[in-house]
């Protein structure tokens, strides 16, 4: 019988031109031994992941493999936060199943999981390779230096937490129409702790409320963080969205309000809207102002919102 980690490595081996590596959960050295297994004429290897800080914490996945593929010719590393396939394509075919790209899942560890890669052809899947390569956000430097440091501090904070599998709508038009690409929907974005920490919630507006856990349960944020820690995960987690990213990499800066209805109407469309589409851009730079202060501002008496921060205000 051959093990999953096997199918995997002759799949790799047998890989020319550009060749696919989905898995939510990552490490180093099974990573590793798939690399040593691709032919150097691979010379476009592009590897998708999720990096959910609580993922990191609990050790089923590593930041490091974003070092291992930066230093493969080829090699990138790109971030969905809503990952949950695991997929492996190259050429005509593909493989599709249940193993990350972990030792324990691949059959590399006693003991190891009972796990399922079966070989596909790759046509019936290239919708679902569009849909994945053009909403996940490519990887850098500065998201795993922040990612690794919320890590570092659960780790002194030896925070205690719980993971669920989310389920929500991200959001729903008037229309009945739903979003694949998540927008946030709470106006007041400096109450969000308070909704995830459920303090007085009964004072405030049912929809703000309602929104507010739309929005926590979107990102995926897990029970019992403290405020400092809360703010730090909702901002990782908000880098790795395809919307901001979007923005971040928008060519406007400043980016005004016409602009930035634009950018709203081109990556979620007017059906599937919750408000008017300026409302949503106001939320969408109140969020980016309010939990990434070192990479947005908005200067007093104006509606732009400006990339980077002026010298002498961090």
């Amino acid at each position: 019988m051959v093990i999953e980690g096997q199918k995997l490595l002759n799949f790799c081996s047998g890989a020319k031109g550009r060749l696919l590596l989905v898995s939510p959960f990552i490490k180093v050295e099974a990573l590793k031994r798939i690399l040593s297994a691709i032919p150097q004429e691979v010379d476009d290897l592009i590897c998708v992941t999720r990096w959910h800080p609580d993922d990191i914490y609990a050790k089923v996945s590593d930041l490091e493999v974003f070092d291992l593929l930066q230093d493969r010719i080829g090699g990138k590393l790109y971030i969905h936060p809503y990952l949950h396939a695991k997929y492996f394509g190259s050429g005509r075919k593909c493989l599709v199943g249940s193993a990350n790209i972990t030792s324990k899942a691949l059959g590399w560890s006693n003991p190891c999981n009972l796990e399922i890669l079966v070989e596909e052809d790759r046509a019936s899947f290239i919708d679902f390779e569009t849909l994945l390569l053009n909403s996940a956000t490519e990887a850098t430097e500065n998201l795993k230096k922040e990612i690794e440091r919320i890590v570092n501090n659960m780790e002194k904070m030896n925070v205690k937490f719980s993971i669920e599998e989310n389920c929500t709508h991200f959001g729903t038009s008037p229309n009945n129409v739903e979003t694949k690409i998540w927008t946030p929907l709470c106006t007041r974005p400096e109450l969000l702790f308070q909704i995830y920490f459920e303090y007085n919630i009964a004072k405030l507006i049912k929809w703000t409320l309602q929104a507010g856990q739309k929005d926590i349960n979107a990102l995926n944020i897990p029970a019992g963080l403290f405020h400092n820690m809360f703010n730090a995960y909702v901002s990782a987690a908000l880098q790795q969205t395809h919307i901001a990213n979007t923005v971040f990499n928008f060519p406007q800066n400043p980016i005004g309000t016409k602009d930035g209805q634009g950018l709203i109407q081109e990556e979620v469309g007017n059906d599937a809207l919750v408000y008017k589409i300026e409302d949503h851009w106001k939320i969408l730079r109140d969020w980016l102002v309010y939990f990434l202060p070192s990479l947005y501002r908005i200067p007093p008496g104006t509606d732009m919102l400006h990339k980077g921060v002026v010298i002498g205000e961090i």
